[in-house]
């Protein structure tokens, strides 16, 4: 039998076990089981595992240490951690994101978390580019032409439009800082 050592103030991550659980409660303390007295919650944490979990905070039962944005999980693809999330052009959507970000916040500061994790945002591509890299790396390997040539486009474009994002990140961030 294995003896189970206290982590210290070491953090485990709810993305480890989020998808076997639907219970709050049953996922954290499938994480104490391991000697974790801290959790980060991630992204996908819904309000109704919140609704397990918030008792074990407010009984001291589990340390916060962060909170993964957009926190709780919300199901909109627009806002998840592959989104252009702070750097939408879109005024209405990038303030929707900033709000998101906000709340990731509050929740952290109500839980005594010392961090938040913010993916700001990406430039968008018309197709998943990231997912045809793989492939290509996978059949071809990353010297083939076709993977250089691609990873050449993706490269050009990033360096072409990332400044325009990065004000509008920058800008978010400065909003929500206030």
């Amino acid at each position: 039998m294995n003896k189970v050592t206290d982590k210290g103030e070491f953090s485990f991550s709810t993305c480890w076990n989020i998808k076997k659980h639907r219970d709050g409660r049953a996922m954290i303390e499938e994480i104490k089981g391991l000697g974790f007295g801290s959790v980060e919650l991630n992204y996908n944490v819904t309000r109704e595992h919140l609704e397990t979990i918030e008792p074990m905070i407010d009984s001291g039962g589990i340390r916060i240490s962060s909170v993964h944005h957009a926190f709780p999980f919300v199901d909109d693809k627009e806002y998840d951690t592959d989104s252009v999330m702070l750097g939408f052009e879109d005024e209405e959507k990038r303030r929707r994101a900033v709000d998101l970000l906000k709340q990731s916040i509050e929740y952290a500061d109500r839980y005594g978390a010392e961090a938040v994790v913010v993916h700001p945002g990406e430039v968008p591509f018309p197709v998943n580019i990231d997912s045809q890299l793989k492939q290509i790396y996978r059949e071809q390997g990353r010297d083939s032409q076709e993977y250089r040539e691609l990873w050449q486009e993706m490269t050009e474009r990033r360096e072409k439009l990332a400044p325009s994002y990065l004000n509008r990140i920058r800008h978010s961030l400065e909003e929500i800082s206030e």
